[in-house]
């Protein structure tokens, strides 16, 4: 199914960003891990999926409108395995941060007339998610990073904008790296446990080490 084949693309795009050094950063001040975006206008990329043997099982669009609102960019992956599956990503950030404001992921099966969507909304201090599992819905809440004496500025990214996250890194050579994914999320858990399949990434950047400090808080 598309939506699997996805979400291991989501993957190793956080193995990519997710990254941590071995090296003490208690008393060093941390930056952000996105510096700027390398787009200067509106783009749209279109990909074929195939397995191992070179079969095509899917394509993506990834899709980038950089003046969707004003100083606001909207950073969309729409996939689909026609005509039975789609899996469609959108996020709103800030045009030169991408900080987000809004995410929204859509799954369907045409075949078993069936619709998963997860929605985001970014209220710092806070972000809140809502889940229609097939018109079962489901709402929970998570703290954002907040000021830390070492991190006045913490920065956090949505899974949806990942893709472009790592096109917009200062990559630099960095010692004794730890690479780290996304945790395992349990779909079947009660309203009250309930854990949104997205979580908050916020990478920070040591200015003269490189990447040293890595905050994921799964949702």
């Amino acid at each position: 199914m598309i939506s699997a084949r996805i979400s291991l693309l989501l993957a190793a795009a956080s193995l990519a960003v997710i990254l941590s050094s071995c090296a003490g950063s208690n008393d060093r001040t941390l930056s952000k891990v996105f510096v700027a975006p390398p787009w200067t206008g509106d783009e749209r990329n279109e990909y074929d999926l195939t397995d191992e043997a070179g079969d095509l099982y899917g394509k993506c669009v990834l899709q980038t409108d950089v003046d969707a609102e004003p100083g606001k960019t909207r950073l969309s992956r729409l996939c689909a395995n026609e005509p039975r599956y789609r899996d469609d990503g959108t996020v709103l950030v800030d045009s030169r941060t991408l900080v987000p404001f809004e995410a929204a992921r859509v799954r369907t099966d045409a075949e078993k007339n069936e619709r998963v969507a997860a929605l985001s909304v970014y209220d710092p201090p806070i972000v809140k998610f809502t889940f229609d599992d097939k018109g079962k819905v489901r709402e929970t809440e998570r703290d954002l990073p907040e000021p830390t004496e070492t991190s006045p500025d913490p920065g956090y990214y949505d899974d949806e904008s990942l893709l472009w996250l790592v096109r917009g890194m200062d990559l630099r050579e960095v010692d004794d790296l730890q690479y780290f994914g996304p945790a395992e999320l349990d779909h079947s858990a009660a309203a009250h446990d309930y854990q949104p399949p997205m979580h908050v990434l916020a990478v920070r950047e040591d200015r003269d080490l490189g990447l040293v400090e890595e905050h994921l808080d799964s949702m």
